[in-house]
């Protein structure tokens, strides 16, 4: 059973439920002795303007600063500073959101349907969720979309914008804006990169990289369950046009006349190329 605060209550999904007739008066028994009044009604999903599944994007994605967990043998947890994830979720909700009345918005909460937002709603609060959920905000307009997803627990926010007009060359705009993000931000992160693609739905925190992107072998450590985000602040995963390195990578970045070095916060370097995001075959950083 899952649920997400809404402006008139609380929406409920059930899923997979053999016993509903038994399970929903036992959950409303509970919430009665507990002091809560109300009553469970059917609802209808409600209807919301969703991004494409396809289209040209940029992506800023980042690991917000934190500490890794060893759960088990050969697999390992990012456990995230909750301050910093929470500071890193209110820019990006701010970002997303900032078309206003252009652009339709929702809110979705782990594999709940999305629900509608007003431009201006409050929602900062109803996406502050734990426990192996993630969340997610789109705004939705005729000419462009804006995306933004996060995991609390694992410290990981995706930043996500596209539409035709990245494959026609206007780009740059939304490039500075996003590199502006892992700039202004730096000592909240331990990595960030911006680069090209074409998975939505891959790019809001799944693995987007093995469907848009060259391969490249060993990129990240291997390891049972988010072992491969969990080492993030020391492996990159390749050496995008921009992209954000924290303390982990001290002393490590390579010479090259075809990278700019940009010292950010306290002990972060933006390293970035002047070449178009494009997807061209990129170089690795060791």
């Amino acid at each position: 059973m899952e649920r997400l605060p809404v402006p008139d209550g609380v929406l409920v999904q059930v899923v997979e439920c053999d016993a509903i007739e038994t399970v929903l008066p036992a959950v409303a028994a509970g919430l009665e002795r507990r002091g809560v009044e109300g009553a469970f009604e059917l609802c209808d999903p409600p209807r919301v303007a969703a991004p494409p599944r396809t289209a040209h994007l940029l992506e800023c994605r980042v690991r917000v600063r934190g500490e890794r967990l060893r759960r088990e043998s050969g697999a390992y947890r990012w456990q995230a500073d909750p301050d910093a994830h929470e500071a890193i979720l209110a820019v990006a909700e701010r970002w997303c959101r900032q078309r206003g009345d252009r652009a339709a918005q929702s809110l979705s909460v782990s594999d709940l349907a999305p629900v509608p937002l007003e431009p201006r709603e409050d929602v900062l609060g109803r996406m502050r969720v734990t426990d192996g959920m993630h969340v997610g905000v789109s705004a939705v307009a005729a000419d462009q979309f804006r995306n933004v997803a996060a995991r609390a627990w694992a410290g990981g926010v995706s930043l996500v914008e596209g539409g035709a007009w990245v494959d026609a060359g206007r780009w740059r705009p939304a490039l500075a804006e996003l590199t502006a993000v892992l700039r202004e931000h730096a000592d909240l992160l331990v990595y960030g990169y911006v680069r090209r693609g074409w998975i939505v739905t891959e790019a809001l925190l799944g693995n987007s990289l093995s469907h848009d992107w060259p391969h490249r072998a060993g990129s990240q450590p291997r390891g049972a369950g988010f072992t491969r985000q969990a080492f993030e602040d020391l492996y990159a995963p390749d050496a995008f046009g921009v992209q954000l390195l924290g303390p982990g990578y001290a002393g490590r970045l390579p010479e090259s006349a075809n990278w700019r070095e940009e010292r950010v916060g306290n002990a972060s370097v933006l390293p970035s190329t002047s070449s178009s995001p494009s997807g061209s075959t990129p170089r690795s950083f060791p």
